[in-house]
């Protein structure tokens, strides 16, 4: 199975929020491109730091995507080598070498063609550089071609003897998510902030100022916005979030509801929002609550799973820098019915799944039952799915809210969780998101039809002030004075 790598263009670096090991924002680390890994059915492999390429092989040969979390670099660099691919027209072998003597004598002795450094990478790992920390072997298989692994006993008693190549960056996590998260100025809460006086601008900013999920609901305006969005986002090398919500029937009457009149119009609306994000780089959270509220009849589930795998599979084939992931609820409905749904609307064409959102479940909580939905997924055919976890309401897990509707309706005992970062405690989650706009209203009748709430997505100062002040008194995030968060000098 031959091995193919080319070129791309650098992407950014995670912000992390957690101290320890050098992370991809860390400057002594130059391996911070990510690097696609596509297989055919053969086995034959396709490893690219171009997404472009590893799409088309995708598209086009009818690969599959494979997870990979390897990291190069485009350019050269301290403690890094220059990389070689070599060609032979023969056999259609691709051999990838930092020596000059093979490389030589693939040349002279066995017809190779040298196309010259592909990539950078090191030749000894930690002690050249500090986040090199994946050694890639390689080993001649039964059809006398080089394959490639960072563990060895990939390779099977039918191989040679694995031999060391060169060391990469094993970034742990989807490349999607090795970027800093997009800090978006149009939310309700940078809004109040820049409005505000006195303490309480304090509050806005720290929820403000925080990279915060947007939502899409169905308007006219979306895709532009969209499109907007996405080329400053690219821009500043960083990855904007997006939420898909505006299914037909959403929320089944309840405080958000709304959404397009129909499924062709949701289909197209679908079209519109893949045209805006093109090629560019986008996390999608696809419809919250669409299999887990008011999914009770076949005909309502039917065309709710239409409309979703519609999504999904546009997104798949239309844009390969987004990677979605479609809302599963938080943590409490029964195992084997979101197993059913996820896969009915379309779970193949997506990264994974959502958990928590809108919701205040404890991350650890959220994390053990995305776990199990993993497993769920891949015993029934779908491996290597993922999740993600909002976090940002979840600060105290689900705080007492006596005369609501529900617990998470405009809960004043909750608080903020953790901020957005890809530094998960589960190898399975790719990151934490504040994806539910901390600060807005849940409905204007969450503690009863006279309650002074405003409407679902309005501003509510007293809530956001309760959310910022709880979360500091536990201790969920850091208290920002104003002008210090990491994301706003983006736009």
């Amino acid at each position: 199975m031959s091995v193919l790598l080319a070129v791309s263009v650098a992407a950014a670096a995670l912000v992390t929020l957690r101290g320890g090991a050098p992370s991809l924002s860390d400057p002594s680390c130059l391996l911070d491109e990510p690097l696609h890994r596509v297989a055919a059915a053969s086995g034959q492999q396709l490893i690219t730091l171009s997404k472009n390429e590893a799409a088309n092989a995708v598209d086009r040969l009818k690969y599959s995507t494979q997870s990979s979390s390897w990291q190069a670099a485009s350019q050269p660099g301290a403690g890094l080598a220059a990389v070689h691919r070599l060609y032979n027209p023969g056999s259609h072998d691709i051999l990838y070498s930092t020596s000059s003597s093979e490389i030589s004598n693939a040349v002279t002795q066995y017809g190779y063609v040298d196309d010259g450094t592909v990539f950078y990478a090191s030749v000894a790992g930690d002690e050249a550089n500090d986040c090199a920390n994946a050694l890639v072997y390689a080993a001649v298989g039964p059809d006398r071609v080089r394959h490639y692994s960072d563990d060895p006993s990939d390779f099977g008693a039918s191989f040679g003897t694995p031999s060391p190549q060169f060391w990469v960056h094993d970034a742990g996590k989807s490349h999607i998510l090795a970027a800093a998260p997009y800090f978006y100025n149009g939310t309700a809460a940078w809004r109040a902030y820049q409005s505000a006086t006195g303490d309480v601008r304090r509050d806005y900013y720290n929820i403000g100022a925080t990279p915060i999920s947007i939502w899409l609901s169905g308007n006219a305006t979306d895709a532009e916005n969209v499109e907007r969005v996405t080329m400053a986002a690219n821009a500043s090398k960083t990855v904007p979030q997006f939420v898909l919500y505006a299914i037909p029937g959403r929320d089944c009457g309840g405080f958000s509801r709304g959404g397009v009149a129909d499924i062709g119009t949701y289909e197209q609306w679908i079209d519109t929002i893949s045209r805006g994000i093109g090629d560019r780089e986008a996390i999608v959270i696809l419809e919250p609550d669409a299999i887990s509220f008011c999914d009770n009849n076949a005909q309502t589930r039917a065309l709710r799973t239409e409309a979703m795998t519609y999504a999904a599979q546009t997104l798949h084939d239309d844009n390969p820098g987004v990677y979605t992931y479609l809302h599963a609820g938080s943590g409490t409905l029964d195992l084997d019915y979101a197993r059913d749904a996820l896969i009915d609307s379309g779970i193949r064409y997506m990264r994974g799944f959502a958990m928590n959102v809108a919701s205040h479940g404890p991350t650890q909580t959220e994390e053990a039952y995305g776990d199990d939905l993993v497993a769920a997924l891949s015993a029934a055919g779908y491996p290597d799915k993922r999740y993600v976890v909002d976090t940002s309401r979840n600060g105290v897990g689900r705080a007492s809210n006596p005369g609501a509707s529900y617990n998470s309706c405009n809960n004043h005992g909750a608080a903020l969780g953790a901020r957005p970062t890809s530094d998960t405690d589960d190898r399975l989650a790719d990151a934490y998101l504040w994806i539910k706009p901390p600060g807005e209203s849940d409905g204007s009748g969450c503690h009863g039809p006279t309650s002074p709430e405003p409407n679902a997505g309005a501003w509510f100062p007293q809530l956001a002030h309760d959310l910022f002040d709880n979360a500091v008194d536990a201790g969920t995030i850091a208290d920002w004075q104003i002008g210090e968060s990491p994301y706003t000098d983006q736009t």
